[in-house]
């Protein structure tokens, strides 16, 4: 009987890299949730370009028969650089041989680079010069709304803001505690019932129809900061992102009999106008 190994199996047997789409292997993030595709690069020099057209003439109607005058489209381009976060884990032979030991690795691996993507997503800041690292949403030039308070007049100019340029606000991005303040916001000041909704059971994640995505990477550096609020079109936030990869070596911890277990993305994200993303802000 043939013993098949490593050795002598194809590679697909035993692959040193995994790649598994991020709408699979991460599908809540806000890389995947909260921005629309571009395009795949990989490497800090390359860069994703979209064209981007804007006709500006004034409508009005046109006779039967009449000439067609010529339009005057502006011609721009929206450059979405990108930047790698990785991880590695260490782990012993012994503990990577367990029936689940890798899977477990590999899942809570995926979890934290898809949460530090995230966060850089936001808040990463913006170069010095050029063009990298990519800055976060926040960093990019983008409309400022108020502050919300004890309604949600500020939410609702800030989706107005979004529509205003053709948009269609489509998300809204809070950090935990800054949803649980928006669900405390009551009907009117000598109620109990919340704004979000009344009852036990708790209020479905929206706001003035629009979906909401709570998410960690919004908590700021400083807790005495307000938290910020975000009102997009994610039609609007182009973004360019590969597969997640996983690869594992048996070379690199190789004197401790050791596996090495990268797991590794490569994103950035650009808006395509300032006002198709609005932040507000709100205390905790």
């Amino acid at each position: 009987m043939t013993i098949q190994t490593t050795i002598g199996t194809p590679g697909a047997f035993h692959p040193d890299v995994v790649s598994l789409p991020p709408a699979d292997a991460i599908p809540d993030s806000l890389l995947v949730a909260a921005t629309y595709r571009a395009g795949i690069v990989q490497g800090d020099e390359h860069y994703v370009r979209v064209p981007y057209v804007r006709h500006d003439d004034p409508p009005g109607w046109i006779a039967e028969s009449a000439e067609i005058p010529e339009s005057d489209p502006a011609t721009s381009e929206i450059v979405v650089s990108t930047g790698k976060v990785a991880l590695i884990d260490a782990l012993s032979r012994e503990q990577a041989s367990q029936p689940i030991g890798l899977e477990v690795f590999r899942q809570a691996a995926a979890k934290e680079v898809a949460q530090r993507a995230d966060r850089l997503l936001i808040w990463s800041p913006a170069p010095t010069t050029g063009s990298w690292p990519p800055a976060g949403l926040l960093a990019q030039p983008h409309a400022e709304g108020g502050t919300i308070g004890t309604n949600l007049d500020e939410l609702a100019d800030a989706v107005a803001t979004v529509e205003n340029t053709g948009g269609t606000a489509n998300v809204v991005i809070t950090s935990p505690a800054a949803w649980a303040t928006l669900s405390k916001i009551k009907a009117s000041t000598d109620s109990a019932a919340s704004l979000l909704g009344a009852g036990t059971s708790a209020a479905e994640r929206t706001l003035l129809g629009i979906k909401v995505i709570v998410s960690a990477a919004l908590i700021p550096d400083d807790p005495d900061d307000p938290h910020a609020v975000i009102v997009a079109d994610t039609n609007g936030v182009l973004a360019a992102y590969g597969d997640l990869e996983y690869s594992i070596s048996e070379h690199l911890f190789f004197g401790r009999d050791s596996l090495a277990v990268r797991t590794s993305i490569r994103c950035g994200a650009a808006l395509a106008e300032p006002d198709r993303l609005v932040e507000l802000s709100i205390e905790v």
